[in-house]
């Protein structure tokens, strides 16, 4: 069968442990976006893990809250949904009876659960490493994709991703040259990449709106980067604006701040958009012609 998720760590963790009960073979990476606009097309040998359900699939794993807030989860299907840390938990639990081997994940799983919730300590943030660190490492939100100059595309490292967690603790991993020559360039943006932050945000009210729709190239940053820079410690929230290439519109990212929780349901909020999410984390995509008005809108409705 085939996987199709997301290209983040939580999707990765989907298609190893898949993988590792041998019933998927080829992972294929897809956004919520594409999925909810009827892009990608699935047949009953398709599992979707990490994404929004789709009818013509064998089998399911998410559990994006959105997905249940706007009626879209089905009342009857071969998977897994609900309340969990990460999809990669969900489709343990649904397999571990069954596969008792996959214990030997449990640790990475750990911290796949902690990644993908935002449980993380100020140290995780500052200073990560092992499987944080190849959790961080692999996060697209890094933005270790913007680089081009690595020895393998992004792309081709995490769909090698699955065999390599398949064979490899993620210490190992982590000392692979491909991976660590990644790793060096991530801690050495993280100076530049904090100045950036601080040039580009504006605190309104609670709400931290960092605009990058004019940066052309930003450099690697942990995602939570924000809420320990000076001056955002009564933040309980951050909105991210960035350009969607070729598209004429503008991706919006927002977090609830990890140490100072929103208590807005931020994928409830970014699913009235045309996105969804967590209760913790969301994102939309608008036309740039809408984004002014649509922006007062969401910082107003965060602001509580």
């Amino acid at each position: 069968m085939r996987i199709i998720t997301r290209g983040d760590v939580d999707g990765i963790m989907c298609a190893t442990l898949l993988r590792a009960v041998g019933i998927a073979h080829e992972m294929v990476q897809a956004h919520p976006k594409d999925v909810q606009d009827g892009k990608i097309s699935v047949t009953a040998d398709d599992i979707v893990c990490n994404l929004p359900y789709l009818p013509e699939c064998g089998m399911w794993f998410d559990h994006h809250i959105s997905e249940e807030s706007e009626g879209r989860a089905p009342e009857q299907f071969k998977g897994a949904y609900g309340l969990a840390p990460s999809a990669a938990r969900l489709v343990y639990e649904y397999f571990i009876k069954e596969y008792p081997e996959l214990k030997r994940f449990e640790n990475f799983l750990k911290v796949v659960d902690r990644f993908d919730s935002a449980t993380l300590t100020k140290d995780d943030v500052k200073n990560p490493s092992g499987a944080m660190l190849l959790a961080f490492i692999i996060d697209p939100r890094t933005g270790l994709g913007y680089k081009h100059d690595y020895t393998i595309s992004n792309k081709q490292l995490t769909d090698m991703m699955p065999d390599l967690l398949l064979k490899h603790s993620p210490e190992e991993i982590l000392q692979m040259a491909d991976i660590k020559q990644r790793v060096d360039y991530y801690f050495e943006s993280q100076k530049a990449a904090a100045v950036l932050y601080a040039r580009y945000s504006q605190l309104k009210g609670t709400v931290i709106v960092t605009d990058f729709r004019e940066v052309a190239e930003i450099p690697p940053a942990n995602r939570f980067l924000v809420y320990i820079l000076p001056g955002f410690e009564t933040a309980t929230v951050s909105v991210r604006l960035s350009i969607v290439r070729g598209g004429g519109k503008v991706s919006i990212q927002v977090g609830s701040n990890i140490f100072n929780p929103c208590k807005v349901n931020i994928g409830q909020l970014m699913a009235e958009y045309g996105g969804g999410g967590h209760k913790g984390a969301g994102t939309c995509q608008m036309l740039t012609s809408e984004l002014d008005k649509t922006l007062i809108e969401i910082v107003k409705r965060l602001s509580i």
